[in-house]
């Protein structure tokens, strides 16, 4: 898109990131990124960057009533847009994602222009740290020399 479309210089920097639910195919997750994309040309907007859906583990389960049902996600996916538009499109805007029953849930948040994503978690390594009273740690003798004394202290 580009920024012709914007209908005046009061435009600003908004990234919106949202979770499909898990229960789309993935051959269907596209489709429903269309639709998102569908609702920005709509509010006018100039897409300046973001990230491809993709199925990840939730930090916790969230609930969402679809319909007569509550249906609970552990996972879904998540993907990120950036884009630039007039702020009195995102009243509309919202009330679109809204009307999306895909979407589990999404942030719509200001931003700046920069491109200040870092990149993806690299997940810190395990480190086996043995915790006192664990069956498990292996048990040392611990000898202490005492000053002045020739025999060791166990």
């Amino acid at each position: 898109m580009s920024s012709e479309k914007l209908i005046n210089d009061t435009a600003r920097v908004y990234e919106i990131g949202y979770i499909i639910a898990s229960s789309v195919p993935t051959e269907k997750v596209a489709e429903e990124k269309g639709r998102i994309t569908a609702l920005l040309e709509k509010a006018k907007a100039n897409i300046l960057g973001g990230e491809e859906p993709e199925l990840r583990p939730l930090a916790y389960v969230i609930k969402k009533k679809v319909g007569p049902i509550n249906e609970k996600y552990s996972e879904g996916f998540f993907g990120w847009t950036k884009f630039e538009a007039n702020p009195e499109e995102m009243e509309a805007l919202k009330k679109g994602l809204d009307a999306i029953e895909t979407l589990v849930r999404y942030l719509l948040i200001t931003t700046a222009k920069e491109n200040t994503y870092i990149g993806k978690k690299i997940p810190a390594p395990v480190l086996n740290i043995p915790v006192l009273g664990d069956d498990k740690v292996v048990k040392e003798e611990v000898k202490e020399v005492v000053e002045g004394a020739d025999s060791v202290v166990k």
